[in-house]
């Protein structure tokens, strides 16, 4: 689905009467502005914390966050720009209590909650922390969808921290690559596990139509995340700009805190004829190209775990 706002959209945000809002997102790493065709939405700690819809040209809806991270919300003030230092505060209170909470309630909101943060966590890493121009990894879109309606967590470009390529020259264009995030044993299996999202790649890459589309609107979007210095680094210090992207989409996973003594990713894994896998550097959220593994690899580094343990 198309993720590219207005003009106007853009216009208001920048020099209009949602500028306070950019201001207050970019002045706050632990917020996310995400862009929904005609809305914007952002995020805390991965969850829903304000959406902004265009009604039509200049004119604008605040709604509130989600409404299941509490039950009383009918009795929470409609947000405003003139009382976004107080809606923000309260509401980033309200997801706190609600993912806090979340430890004492089903499995399956423990592991919705983290998925989520840690998706986030990886936003901020490769998008905002004062070392992000040194990763290989932009991040430009979330929980994407399909036209047929299947979610892909993480829209990233590979852009290579080498001055040569960041340069853009000797012919090198940024690829755009799909992450998808799992969350500990219980998700690598599950209804929508590692091969039920790789099925839906495959399927997705086989539509050259829809694939340019995508492409073609992710382009858009990271001109205007550029523009409104929601990538501060490539608003401010690198203005090199992408005018297209490699012909490749890319689709690589991210496990976070699996138990290496399990057998379940070593099953999942060989069901797959590929499978590309990326690990921390280190400790850290920060996405490098030297960091993926490719099935072969993956499975070896499960043999070398099942040794030392």
């Amino acid at each position: 689905m198309a993720r590219r706002i207005s003009d106007d959209f853009i216009n208001d945000l920048l020099h209009g009467e949602l500028s306070e809002l950019l201001e207050y997102v970019k002045s706050d790493d632990t917020l996310d502005l995400e862009f929904r065709k005609k809305k914007i939405i952002i995020y805390y700690r991965g969850g829903k914390l304000l959406e902004v819809k265009e009604k039509r040209p200049n004119i604008y809806e605040f709604v509130s966050g989600d409404k299941g991270y509490n039950p009383k919300m009918k009795d929470f003030n409609k947000p405003s720009i003139a009382e976004l230092d107080q809606y923000i505060p309260q509401f980033k209170n309200i997801i706190d209590l609600y993912f806090g909470g979340s430890r004492l309630d089903k499995k399956e909101r423990v592991r919705f909650s983290f998925e989520n943060e840690i998706r986030q966590h990886i936003v901020r890493e490769n998008n905002f922390a004062n070392k992000a121009d040194q990763t290989d990894y932009f991040i430009i879109d979330v929980e994407y969808e399909t036209e047929l309606r299947k979610k892909f967590d993480i829209v990233a470009i590979e852009w290579e921290a080498n001055p040569t390529y960041r340069k853009l020259q000797k012919k090198y264009t940024p690829k755009i690559v799909i992450f998808e995030l799992k969350y500990a044993e219980a998700s690598i299996q599950s209804k929508c596990g590692l091969e039920d999202h790789l099925k839906d790649f495959e399927s997705f890459k086989k539509n050259v139509d829809e694939v340019n589309k995508f492409k073609s609107d992710m382009l858009d979007v990271l001109k205007h995340k550029r523009e409104l210095g929601l990538i501060p680094y490539l608003n401010k210090t690198n203005k090199n700009l992408v005018t297209k992207f490699a012909e490749e989409v890319s689709f690589v996973n991210i496990i976070a805190n699996f138990k290496k003594e399990s057998s379940t990713l070593k099953k999942e894994v060989d069901k797959m004829d590929k499978f590309d896998m990326i690990i921390a550097n280190f400790m850290g959220y920060g996405l490098y190209k030297h960091c993926i593994r490719s099935k072969d690899e993956v499975l070896k580094l499960i043999e070398i775990d099942k040794l030392n343990s």
